[in-house]
């Protein structure tokens, strides 16, 4: 009995040796081979297969003289893909490690688009038929900061001037989202938090899109609160802006 177990137990570590032995350790390719391949999966705007493949690069080669390259591109390939909330969060942790870069200007200029474009439809949002101004503003406002240091920190980048038609759009964004909740009490008749939704709009918000409409909740709201004279000056202020009556 003893030999028979021997022999079996021979046999199955022969087994294991050899099979070891054919397979082999995996080969890493070399890293300028994983660059370009993560490359061409960028130029073909193939945007996921190129964030594996740049995140597979930077922990195969963290230090190597494509690590740089590779962490611009994974951000902006995660941005493309729509992965925008690891997008912000790879170009944050750039900054964080590389504050004296040359690249950070655009990895700020990444992250602040990156929050400025989160709020994109989705499956809920197509269940319940919300639109983009009446969610969450938290993104844009993290993207209307971003947008606001990269101005201060890279005043005489590229970016710093493309971050400003961002931050009109980011505004408007802001200011319809406050009007669409403004607009969601006047229609339930709650015309104190219909007023004062408004006034941010107005405050806020001024010589924004939304900001006709708000004056008129105001007048609204404050007529059927009986402050007359808080309606005529809403009235009024709107007259001068805009030339016609609020209803």
């Amino acid at each position: 009995m003893r030999t028979h177990l021997i022999t079996a137990f021979s046999v199955v570590l022969a087994t294991a040796i050899l099979a070891g032995c054919s397979s082999g350790p995996e080969k890493i390719p070399p890293a300028n081979v994983l660059y370009g391949q993560a490359h061409n999966s960028l130029e073909s705007h193939d945007w996921k297969q190129a964030s594996q493949r740049f995140r597979q690069l930077i922990s195969t080669y963290p230090f190597g003289k494509y690590a740089t390259s590779a962490r611009l591109n994974l951000m902006y390939s995660y941005y493309r893909a729509g992965n925008t909330d690891e997008a912000a969060s790879q170009a944050d942790d750039f900054l964080k490690e590389n504050p004296s870069s040359p690249y950070a200007p655009y990895a700020l200029f990444l992250k602040a688009i990156s929050y400025a474009s989160a709020m994109q439809p989705g499956l809920l949002d197509s269940l319940f038929n919300s639109t983009l101004d009446e969610r969450s503003p938290v993104n844009q406002r993290q993207a209307y900061t971003a947008f606001q240091q990269l101005q201060k920190r890279y005043p005489n980048t590229p970016y710093a001037q493309k971050a400003k038609q961002w931050m009109v759009f980011v505004r408007n964004r802001l200011a319809q989202y406050n009007l669409n909740v403004a607009e969601f009490y006047a229609r339930r008749q709650e015309w104190v938090a219909a007023v004062n939704r408004a006034s941010t709009v107005v405050v806020q918000f001024p010589h924004t899109p939304a900001t006709r409409h708000a004056l008129k909740i105001m007048a609204r709201g404050y007529h059927a609160l009986g402050e007359k004279k808080l309606a005529e000056a809403a009235d009024t202020w709107y007259n001068y802006n805009y030339g016609v009556k609020g209803k």
